[in-house]
């Protein structure tokens, strides 16, 4: 059984994954739209654009190692038989099964992969390789939890961030160029030229790499979160779940400085995925999903943190002259 990694915190007294009971998967295909951006046009899911995708999955492909990522980690692939393989299946079919409509989701031969290694980590690679690591399972409290993992990296297929990158990519490395064959024409030293180029590429990817990457991030997110809406899943367990990492993160000094991340912090991504939350209800409405559990996860990450609040203030002392001890 996997046990909760916010074991530290007492985060969220609900079941695991593996004891959590799974909906039915026999609902009607939906075709509420999926605002994919750039990707399909704003009528959502009749797949337009969808050309844009498929001819640039082969130039991501080739950069994709797929052969020697699996052999790296073939002795740590769970068995399609064992029930952490039929959680993962349950909710990836329940996902995929709602989002027919999507001629990408519809069309794309879905192959899951579980690796048996604690990273927090689960990822989709353009070709419909699902890769889900046991460390991001023990991570999610519930199957709802998953369902906003898997949404999140599927909604990166769909909106051909791959294939974005390696244009950004491409992008940078000839404004790298220029910048410094700019640089070496006033300046022809090599020692200059070599702390320029470091400098550069510095400046490059913080200014220019982590911001580009956490927009990609912060889409996927939005996008995900319709896409599991359509699914039925308990969407307000998105932001509980960041939460949850945020205050994990606090409580081992974890935590990340956004500016220096590829990704959004937890905390700004909870508060994201906040703002899309009535969208996403919205659209489970419109998808005629059973009511969500009375019982708000958000309410108890707000408990929470009231609680670890109260807790940190009675260990601590403020004396007269300002100073705060802990006892």
């Amino acid at each position: 059984m996997f046990t909760s990694l916010y074991q530290v915190t007492k985060c969220c007294a609900q079941k695991t994954v593996l004891q959590h009971t799974a909906k039915s998967l026999n609902r009607e295909i939906r075709t509420i739209p999926v605002r994919l951006k750039r990707t399909f046009s704003s009528s959502g899911c009749h797949g337009h654009n969808s050309g844009l995708l498929n001819d640039a999955f082969p130039r991501c492909n080739r950069s994709l190692n797929i052969e020697a990522f699996l052999l790296r980690y073939d002795k740590s692939m769970v068995p399609t038989s064992h029930p952490v393989y039929e959680i993962v299946a349950r909710v990836t079919r329940q996902i995929i099964n709602a989002n027919l409509d999507i001629p990408l989701i519809r069309d794309m031969d879905w192959t899951i992969n579980i690796i048996n290694e604690p990273e927090k980590n689960a990822f989709v690679l353009p070709n419909g390789q699902i890769f889900v690591f046991t460390g991001i399972l023990k991570a999610v409290l519930n199957e709802d939890q998953l369902g906003i993992v898997l949404g999140h990296e599927i909604a990166h297929v769909l909106l051909g961030h791959a294939a974005e990158q390696v244009s950004f990519a491409e992008f940078v490395d000839g404004l790298s160029i220029i910048l410094l064959a700019a640089l070496w024409a006033f300046l022809p030293n090599d020692g200059i030229a070599l702390v320029a180029q470091w400098f550069k590429s510095k400046v490059i990817e913080i200014f220019l790499h982590m911001p580009y990457n956490r927009h990609l991030e912060t889409e996927a997110d939005e996008v995900g979160l319709q896409l599991v809406a359509k699914g039925c899943f308990d969407v307000r367990e998105s932001s509980a779940f960041w939460e949850c990492m945020a205050l994990e993160s606090e409580a081992t000094g974890a935590d990340q400085i956004e500016l220096l991340s590829t990704h959004p912090s937890h905390q700004n991504r909870a508060d994201n995925l906040s703002y899309f939350i009535p969208e996403a209800i919205n659209i489970r409405e419109l998808c005629k999903c059973p009511p969500l559990p009375h019982k708000d996860p958000r309410e108890m990450v707000r408990r929470l943190k009231q609680h670890l609040k109260k807790m940190k203030t009675e260990d601590e002392v403020v004396l007269p002259s300002g100073v705060t001890v802990k006892v």
